[in-house]
């Protein structure tokens, strides 16, 4: 723990530079902005004595081996430009599927890139999917990088969510994974317009299709019988604002396809309460897991 002089009039900061790195297994993540430990401990005799800044090349490596909270900014002292993360490293050592990192709140912003080295990025408090996601936000120009670990999403209304302000064409892949040994990443691909924040979700669901995202009310065929044992027991939440042109790359996990060999994908329309055809181009060239 870093912390300032417990005597009244002595301040402190911390600052990792460009290239610099502050790796961190603190339970309550990087800064706690109230009485309880953090990496910085800010609030000695009542003020705020322990201030820090991040350069935008600078990276704070997550590497507990217990569940860590990951700190956002909008709290204390932490309410400038400065204070959110530059490169977020997720280098999670916990147990598998049982121990991860997640954000505190909606406040955890990435200026320059989000880097996926070990462990799961839970974008919940817990594994229960009810509800209580958070959203991480990647700024625009920021990267996402994966070597061994993963984003886990999976609440049912989609509040588990990355936003990624997205500006340019290209190739933009959010490495979702539903556990540590099924990996099912999201490929976003605009090839013209300006996206603006897309945010983009998913979760695993029964083999009924249950329980459904909001507004959906079923998964029944053009002729109105259920069409669950041709549906992929997934569902994606995906928002564009932009008006672009994009390829969208869909994973699964092997037991959410079953024994589907063709499978499409099709847009739910919440004022009539029914599936869109399948729409553009769609093929299954291959299946990542």
């Amino acid at each position: 723990m870093i912390a300032a002089r417990q005597q009244a009039d002595y301040y402190a900061n911390i600052n990792v530079n460009s290239g610099g790195r502050l790796v961190t297994a603190h339970t309550n993540g990087l800064y706690n902005v109230g009485a309880s430990a953090s990496a910085i401990y800010p609030l000695i005799g009542v003020n705020y004595r322990m201030n820090f800044f991040l350069d935008p090349n600078s990276t704070v490596e997550y590497a507990g081996t217990d569940t860590q909270v990951i700190t956002g900014t909008g709290y204390g002292i932490a309410t400038t430009p400065n204070h959110r993360y530059g490169f977020l490293d997720i280098n999670h050592q916990g147990t598998p599927d049982v121990e991860f990192a997640y954000p505190f709140d909606d406040s955890v912003v990435v200026r320059t890139g989000l880097v996926l080295t070990n462990g799961e990025l839970n974008l919940d408090s817990d594994h229960a999917t009810a509800g209580g996601g958070r959203t991480l936000t990647v700024m625009n120009g920021a990267t996402i990088a994966r070597t061994d670990g993963y984003i886990r999403s999976e609440t049912e209304d989609g509040s588990a969510a990355l936003k990624w302000n997205i500006t340019t064409t290209g190739s933009f892949t959010v490495p979702f994974g539903y556990n540590s040994t099924n990996y099912i990443p999201f490929i976003y691909q605009p090839i013209s317009g300006s996206s603006g924040d897309v945010v983009l979700a998913t979760f695993h669901s029964a083999a009924d299709n249950t329980p459904y995202p909001p507004t959906v009310t079923h998964v029944r065929d053009f002729g109105g019988a259920d069409n669950s044992a041709n549906t992929v027991d997934r569902f994606w939440r995906i928002q564009v604002p932009g008006n672009v042109n994009s390829t969208l790359t869909f994973s699964v996990t092997p037991a959410e396809l079953g024994g589907i060999v063709n499978p499409r994908a099709q847009l739910w329309e919440p004022v009539s309460l029914g599936w869109f055809p399948p729409s553009g181009i769609q093929f299954n060239a291959y299946m990542q897991r």
